[in-house]
């Protein structure tokens, strides 16, 4: 975050990973596209550190609990990487369609911020409607300050080059976490370490 000039508050560690929580040197939050879509990219990428050391360690050991580690890592990073405006993945996706054309970056929004309604409708699950409520706020939240701002000069974009790089790192990470997770499902005493971790 500092390499893009905004002040890091601080990093926490949350559950099993950790989160840089910054302040805002810059008027109005992301102006530079290029900025939003690095700072995004940073954390899934830091996410496969923190997969790849418990599976090594799984796969050098053979002990479960590391599989189980390296696997719950995978079921937080993929989520982090789903397309919602508030996660990482959002970011990632919005700062390249909003490279692209504003109201091409704000039907994304739209869309994500639909899908996003339709799971906290559908998915049965208290903790999870707790999460997406809170979740489409901060979309709603988001899709209205770009909405304002839209005709704001000066928003630097990112050129062709810059987002077919971040959008191949972001399918490669997807690709990444489902290579991985498939072959720590295969042991399926992994998947029952993982379950007992969780209850």
């Amino acid at each position: 975050m500092k390499h893009c000039g905004f002040e890091v508050k601080g990093v926490y560690f949350i559950i099993i990973g950790c989160a840089a929580v910054g302040g805002n040197d810059k008027k109005g939050g992301f102006g530079d596209r290029r900025d939003e879509a690095f700072i995004a990219i940073m954390g899934p990428l830091w996410g496969v550190v923190s997969t790849l050391i418990p599976t090594a360690i799984y796969l050098i050991s053979g002990n479960v609990i590391w599989g189980a580690i390296a696997l719950f890592n995978i079921v937080l990073n993929v989520f982090n990487l789903l397309p919602f405006a508030s996660l990482d993945g959002g970011r990632i996706i919005r700062a390249i369609a909003f490279s692209i054309n504003n109201w091409l970056g704000m039907a994304v929004l739209v869309l994500g911020l639909g899908a996003l309604c339709w799971l906290v409708v559908t998915v049965n699950q208290p903790l999870w409607w707790a999460l997406g409520i809170f979740m489409v706020f901060l979309s709603i939240n988001e899709l209205r300050y770009e909405y304002l701002s839209r005709h704001e000069t000066g928003r630097i974009r990112m050129r062709a080059g810059k987002m077919i790089g971040y959008f191949s790192a972001y399918l490669g990470l997807i690709a990444f976490y489902i290579f991985v997770f498939i072959m720590l499902i295969s042991n399926e005493a992994v998947v029952l370490a993982m379950e007992s971790l969780v209850q």
